[in-house]
Protein backbone atom coordinates (compact mmCIF):
# COMPACT_ATOMS: atom_id res chain seq x y z
CA UNK A 1 0.00 0.00 0.00
CA UNK A 2 0.88 3.86 -0.13
CA UNK A 3 3.20 4.99 2.39
CA UNK A 4 1.70 6.64 5.55
CA UNK A 5 2.18 10.16 6.00
CA UNK A 6 1.93 13.34 8.79
CA UNK A 7 1.30 16.66 9.47
CA UNK A 8 3.79 18.38 11.79
CA UNK A 9 1.91 21.09 14.40
CA UNK A 10 4.08 23.43 12.08
CA UNK A 11 3.25 22.86 8.41
CA UNK A 12 -0.64 22.84 10.40
CA UNK A 13 0.11 26.69 11.45
CA UNK A 14 1.75 27.41 8.19
CA UNK A 15 -1.54 25.95 5.69
CA UNK A 16 -4.01 27.83 8.42
CA UNK A 17 -1.75 30.72 8.64
CA UNK A 18 -2.12 30.95 4.66
CA UNK A 19 -5.61 30.11 4.49
CA UNK A 20 -6.32 32.50 7.27
CA UNK A 21 -4.72 35.37 5.02
CA UNK A 22 -7.55 35.12 2.09
CA UNK A 23 -10.07 33.21 3.61
CA UNK A 24 -10.94 34.10 7.52
CA UNK A 25 -13.84 31.23 7.17
CA UNK A 26 -11.41 28.78 6.81
CA UNK A 27 -10.72 28.28 10.71
CA UNK A 28 -14.69 27.44 11.15
CA UNK A 29 -14.73 25.38 7.98
CA UNK A 30 -11.94 23.01 8.19
CA UNK A 31 -10.82 21.21 11.87
CA UNK A 32 -7.28 20.80 12.22
CA UNK A 33 -7.81 17.12 11.80
CA UNK A 34 -9.23 17.95 8.17
CA UNK A 35 -6.05 19.99 7.18
CA UNK A 36 -3.85 17.23 8.38
CA UNK A 37 -5.72 14.66 6.62
CA UNK A 38 -5.15 16.36 3.42
CA UNK A 39 -1.66 17.29 4.09
CA UNK A 40 -0.86 13.62 4.80
CA UNK A 41 -1.68 12.64 1.52
CA UNK A 42 0.76 10.68 -0.90
CA UNK A 43 1.53 12.41 -3.74
CA UNK A 44 -0.71 10.78 -6.49
CA UNK A 45 1.75 11.47 -9.22
CA UNK A 46 4.45 9.90 -7.23
CA UNK A 47 2.82 7.63 -4.58
CA UNK A 48 6.26 7.71 -2.53
CA UNK A 49 6.54 10.69 -1.37
CA UNK A 50 3.73 13.06 0.05
CA UNK A 51 2.49 16.11 -1.28
CA UNK A 52 4.05 19.46 -0.94
CA UNK A 53 1.97 22.23 1.20
CA UNK A 54 1.77 24.59 -1.67
CA UNK A 55 0.15 22.17 -3.26
CA UNK A 56 -2.31 21.78 -0.37
CA UNK A 57 -2.96 25.58 0.32
CA UNK A 58 -3.28 25.90 -3.44
CA UNK A 59 -6.76 22.67 -3.51
CA UNK A 60 -7.66 24.16 0.17
CA UNK A 61 -8.04 27.68 -1.37
CA UNK A 62 -9.44 26.79 -4.52
CA UNK A 63 -11.87 25.04 -3.15
CA UNK A 64 -12.46 28.15 -0.56
CA UNK A 65 -12.90 30.35 -4.00
CA UNK A 66 -15.73 28.04 -5.25
CA UNK A 67 -17.81 28.20 -2.20
CA UNK A 68 -17.41 32.24 -2.01
CA UNK A 69 -18.51 32.38 -5.84
CA UNK A 70 -21.14 29.70 -5.39
CA UNK A 71 -21.93 31.62 -2.02
CA UNK A 72 -22.85 28.55 -0.38
CA UNK A 73 -23.05 30.04 3.03
CA UNK A 74 -26.23 31.60 1.55
CA UNK A 75 -28.05 28.60 0.31
CA UNK A 76 -31.51 28.60 2.41
CA UNK A 77 -33.25 25.25 2.37
CA UNK A 78 -36.28 27.17 0.99
CA UNK A 79 -34.30 27.48 -2.44
CA UNK A 80 -33.73 24.08 -2.19
CA UNK A 81 -37.35 22.79 -1.64
CA UNK A 82 -37.86 22.20 -5.65
CA UNK A 83 -35.09 19.75 -6.29
CA UNK A 84 -35.32 17.90 -3.06
CA UNK A 85 -39.26 17.43 -3.95
CA UNK A 86 -38.31 16.04 -7.51
CA UNK A 87 -35.27 13.88 -5.75
CA UNK A 88 -32.56 15.90 -8.16
CA UNK A 89 -30.98 16.61 -4.20
CA UNK A 90 -30.97 14.76 -1.37
CA UNK A 91 -30.53 16.27 2.37
CA UNK A 92 -27.17 14.42 4.25
CA UNK A 93 -27.14 16.26 7.91
CA UNK A 94 -26.07 19.28 8.59
CA UNK A 95 -23.12 21.22 8.83
CA UNK A 96 -21.04 22.86 11.71
CA UNK A 97 -23.87 25.69 11.91
CA UNK A 98 -26.24 23.65 11.86
CA UNK A 99 -27.96 24.38 8.34
CA UNK A 100 -29.38 21.44 5.96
Amino acid sequence: GAAQYTCSDAELAHVRSALEMRFPESARLYSDGYIRSVVAQYDSAHPKRRRTLEYCIRKLQSALQWRAQMRVDDITAQECRRALCVGSLYWYGYDQEFRP
